[in-house]
């Protein structure tokens, strides 16, 4: 059974900035008939429709649209998944269609594995756009896994390029319960100034009632370049769920 529903609901606190709520449900679900070659995603954000890896809250790059898509997936192995990808993009104000091919392998070495992964898109609304993705993970401990992910995206609307560089440490403290330790450097490649915003964030993660309800409490601390630099501390609880295949999660929880 491949199809699940990821649902979430977080609680945002930042300095300066009013409380934010965010809902947000992700479902993948496979047509049948297919041989699982063609599956629906509905999500709020398609970058985390297959990776497979649950993350702390809130990631590094959210997607604050909803997208509604269908892919149909030639290729799909345990070290190479190609796809092609259809969908809408609904905004508060617009709808936008887009179109492309993603690509991931993935390569166990001895000691690091990698990960590349590459979206190409056309946008009705803006045009060509590219994300590249590259991890590098390894277990460092029974119950500490590391990885470091190089992340960027292109435009052809804009006239820079985004890309951010971010570390996490997970750590296991038993078969409910875990941490990730994350900083993430963003910047982009302006003559102005390459750096946009350091952030640092710590995640505690508690497996609740259930085995698929999950709790997460997540203080950080952000320098954004678009507030010179000042100290912004802030804090996100979430409350998760996942209904349908089981996930791997980074030997954390």
């Amino acid at each position: 059974n491949r199809t699940r529903l990821n649902l979430r609901f977080d609680t945002v606190f930042e300095r300066g900035e009013e409380v934010d709520y965010k809902f947000r449900a992700n479902l993948s679900l496979v047509i049948p008939k297919t041989k699982k070659r063609i599956k629906l995603f509905v999500s709020g954000n398609p970058e985390r429709d297959e990776e497979g890896e649950v993350g702390a809250a809130p990631e590094t790059a959210e997607d604050e649209d909803l997208d509604v898509a269908v892919a149909y997936t030639p290729v799909e192995t345990v070290s190479t998944n190609f796809s092609w990808r259809t969908g809408i993009k609904l905004k508060s104000s617009s709808v936008a269609w887009w179109f492309g091919p993603r690509w991931r392998g993935y390569y166990e070495g001895e000691i690091w594995g990698t990960r590349v992964t590459q979206t190409f898109r056309w946008r009705t609304d803006d045009g060509f756009e590219s994300i590249s993705t590259l991890d590098f993970e390894r277990d460092i401990a029974e119950d500490l896994f590391y990885r470091t992910t190089f992340k960027g995206k292109w435009n052809q609307d804009n006239e820079d390029y985004r890309y951010e560089i971010t570390p996490q440490l997970f750590q296991r403290l038993d078969s409910k319960r875990g941490l990730r330790y994350l900083h993430s450097t963003k910047l982009k490649s302006t003559t102005e100034g390459q750096f946009d915003e350091f952030l640092f964030r710590i995640t505690y993660r508690q497996r609740i009632w259930r085995k698929w309800l999950f709790f997460e409490i997540s203080p950080q601390v952000s320098f954004p370049e678009g507030e010179d630099w000042d100290f912004t501390p802030g804090i996100t609880f979430r409350i998760e769920t996942f209904i349908g295949r089981k996930l791997k999660y980074g030997r954390w929880v």
